[in-house]
């Protein structure tokens, strides 16, 4: 940097004594008001700092600019190029720079969002898992009352007819009891299934 201070220092001598003073097409930076330099954007020159701010020719924005020198078109031009074109590949580098940090920061909390995804699909597999083993108990469960309940049916369908036939009180108790005992299997069996005990009601008299 002082490299190009002290490359620069001859200029800013040639600017303080011939660069126009007073209004131009140019927003003088800080320092340049200072010193009552401002040269037109049309007709004069560049502004160049050896900050490195140049925006592009003609035009600068300097933050912390340190030495300032107005080149005219006559004398120096090529080298104020070769200048802008320094600032420019700094420029571009410290662009690069900034990007790459904001794509570090983006891969880390996408590795973060990653990870509870992953943890997320675990935990929904297991509960999957989990409810799949509970349905097939159930059926299993469903299928057993199923069966016993078809069983208990038939049986209570022939005591019925038995009861029927023969009219004592004994039969009326036994009728009353299994009416009772049926009732009670079906209104069970019909918290798994109502549509399956539709079938399975015989008919007692």
């Amino acid at each position: 940097m002082w490299g190009v201070v002290v490359r620069w220092l001859p200029l800013f001598r040639f600017a303080l004594a011939n660069c126009p003073t007073g209004d131009g097409d140019i927003q003088a930076p800080p320092l340049a008001r200072q010193y009552g330099i401002l040269c037109s954007s049309s007709t004069e020159g560049l502004w160049v700092i050896d900050t490195c701010s140049l925006v592009a020719a003609n035009v600068v924005v300097a933050s912390r600019p340190v030495y300032i020198a107005c080149l005219q078109k006559k004398e120096g031009l090529q080298e104020g190029r070769e200048m802008m074109g320094i600032c420019s590949r700094q420029g571009t580098k410290r662009k690069l720079e900034t990007m790459n940090k904001e794509m570090s920061k983006l891969q880390t909390e996408n590795k973060g969002l990653q990870h509870e995804c992953q943890t997320l699909k675990a935990r929904l597999e297991a509960i999957e898992k989990s409810q799949k083993a509970k349905n097939e108990e159930v059926a299993k469960l469903k299928n057993t009352v199923e069966q016993e309940l078809k069983t208990l049916s038939d049986k209570l369908t022939t005591m019925g007819k038995l009861a029927n036939k023969h009219e004592t009180p004994l039969f009326d108790e036994l009728k009353s009891h299994f009416r009772s005992l049926h009732t009670q299997c079906l209104d069970a069996l019909s918290s798994f299934s109502p549509s399956s005990t539709s079938s399975l009601r015989p008919r007692l008299n």
